[in-house]
């Protein structure tokens, strides 16, 4: 009995110990919830922007489809790739430039910096831009 009486300070301070272990790991458990808590919300907020994105993305495609090219057959804006420096030639091809009273300035659908991923569903990922302008680029008085 006399033992267990000098052991019982020891198991006090083992059980002081573990509540405050146990309460160090529920603050921890509930900041990682904050945390994931945080990151799901960033993640919604990315697809928010990026379907923004892909929405002037689809605005441009359409564009694109329906503008009418001036008489030489071109569509008034001038094109730039933007170079990927883990792929070279891969990165996107964007409007830098419109020309004044080109059809594409014409039409107020396509602005310069506008990026252009796709012409009729086929995209322009690693094509030359002189490729890109054939598929953009009809004959001249068409539409």
């Amino acid at each position: 009995l006399e033992q267990q009486l000098t052991e019982m300070p020891k198991l006090r301070d083992q059980i002081k110990s573990l509540t405050a272990d146990l309460a160090k790991v529920a603050q921890e458990r509930d900041k990682a919830a904050g945390e994931r808590d945080a990151a799901v919300a960033e993640c919604k907020a990315m697809k928010e922007r990026y379907s923004a994105a892909l929405a002037d993305v689809q605005r441009l495609i359409d564009a694109v489809k329906t503008l009418e090219p001036n008489t030489t057959g071109g569509l008034g804006m001038k094109l730039e790739r933007v170079e990927d420096i883990k792929k070279p030639g891969q990165g996107p091809i964007v409007v830098r430039k419109l020309l004044e009273g080109g059809a594409a300035e014409r039409s107020g659908q396509v602005s310069a910096g506008d990026y252009m991923l796709a012409v009729n569903g086929k995209s322009l990922n690693g094509m030359l831009i002189d490729d890109v302008l054939k598929l953009i680029v009809g004959k001249a008085g068409t539409k």
